[in-house]
């Protein structure tokens, strides 16, 4: 039998008669809930990082012809711009994980 630390947290909710309302959360320590956002994100190279800046980067970097070779999606190839492939990649995680990768990998090739 494991044991778990928990930590409680004692949320009152305002505007109530004399604050009578109490919440109480418990979440465990080793939950990823327990840290800050910055220390869940610290091995991440994606982290404030914006898709715009993504793609303006490899746009930068290869151009709209070469983008759309490695990458095989319309919205490099057909009257590509950075605003109608922002929209298309918000709405299609398999495209945008594509270009995340290739990002990453020019990234930690010391490219960008």
């Amino acid at each position: 039998m494991s044991t778990l630390s928990y930590e409680f947290i004692h949320r009152t909710k305002k505007g109530t008669k004399a604050d009578l309302l109490h919440t109480f959360l418990v979440i465990p320590k080793t939950s990823p809930y327990h840290y800050p956002m910055t220390q869940l994100q610290v091995n991440n190279p994606l982290h404030g990082v914006t898709l715009e800046n993504i793609l303006t980067n490899l746009v930068k970097e290869y151009g709209w012809e070469v983008l759309g070779k490695r990458i095989r999606i319309n919205c490099f190839r057909n009257e590509p711009s950075v605003k109608s492939s922002l929209k298309f990649l918000r709405r299609t995680p398999w495209a945008r994980k594509k270009v995340e990768e290739l990002y990453l990998k020019h990234y930690k090739t010391g490219g960008i």
